[in-house]
């Protein structure tokens, strides 16, 4: 972790603390794992073997396109104050283009699969308090971070009342609207919901903010590089370690996370493989994908 933390450079337009509202949470998975899903009606816990991440449901923030827009435009506003009116105008849709532009905001890839269950935030913790919680309520807790080296993951863990394993957690605050500053995760008081505010949003940095204020695309060597002199295109951006926001759920042993077959085909949908893709040997193509779920349709 230390060897990644030291290869970081802070940037102005890294750390601009844009909240995002996060309505929907999805379970992206492989073609063996939608058909497990489908054929039990249920999703069941990862087989980790860590002892903080053990019987757990994983999943992920899944932020709209709406809001990544408005967040891209929110965004461009800090900036702008930041330099000359000028250099705002002419690097507007960089500026915009660059927010936002990891796979934590990418809904048509993943490298997790290519079928992707999506439901409303609001009816997982329903759901989940309905099967485990026995009238409780369900307590969210700020699991912990894992870093990678490109990615660092936030996790939050949803889990029932009767259980001490996780009280050493800090609870998700709920703060109130006007309360500052915001910590990475919070929930709103008298809201439904989640708001998360990400460090970095972004894989690469192509438009950086020089010490005097000044705007630039060139290439990010001290030197140019050949590349860059000859045309204009250089592969020497700075390189993002981008923020992931994670939401599991709880399932002691022998306990599922169940849904009707129905729900769960209603809200089943396809994305592509991620280039940097995790799982290569299991990934299908979309249409490939769109295929088996024709065929569950017809079960």
């Amino acid at each position: 972790m230390k060897s990644i933390i030291s290869k970081v450079k802070s940037h102005l337009l890294l750390k601009l603390n844009i909240t995002l509202p996060i309505r929907r949470l999805r379970h992206v998975t492989t073609e063996t794992g939608v058909i497990g899903i489908i054929r039990t009606e249920a999703f069941k816990k990862s087989p980790r073997e860590s002892e903080v991440f053990r019987d757990l449901s994983f999943w992920s923030a899944e932020v709209l396109s709406g809001d990544t827009e408005r967040a891209r435009q929110e965004a461009y506003e800090k900036v702008r104050h930041l330099v000359a009116p000028e250099m705002a105008a002419g690097f507007q849709e960089d500026i915009k283009e660059q927010f936002a532009n990891s796979l934590a905001f990418d809904n048509s890839s993943s490298r997790y699969g290519n079928f992707v269950f999506s439901f409303p935030l609001s009816d997982l913790p329903d759901a989940y308090k309905d099967q485990h919680c026995r009238g409780g309520e369900p307590q969210l807790r700020v699991l912990g971070t894992a870093m990678y080296r490109r990615e660092i993951a936030h996790a939050v863990v949803i889990h029932s009342p009767e259980t001490d394993r996780y009280n050493d957690f800090p609870l998700v605050p709920v703060l109130s609207r006007h309360s500052e500053p915001f910590p990475f995760v919070y929930q709103r008081d008298g809201d439904v919901g989640m708001w998360w505010t990400p460090e970095s949003t972004s894989t690469t940095i192509k438009v950086r903010i020089l010490e005097e204020g000044r705007m630039t695309r060139t290439c990010a060597l001290d030197q140019p590089c050949l590349g860059y002199s000859k045309d204009g295109k250089c592969p020497h951006e700075h390189r993002c370690v981008w923020n992931h926001l994670i939401i599991a759920f709880h399932l002691p042993e022998g306990q599922h996370f169940a849904f009707p077959k129905e729900k769960l085909l209603q809200n089943l949908s396809t994305c592509h493989g991620a280039t940097d893709k995790y799982l290569k040997d299991t990934m299908v193509t979309k249409e490939e994908a769109e295929g088996i779920i024709r065929e569950f349709m017809k079960i």
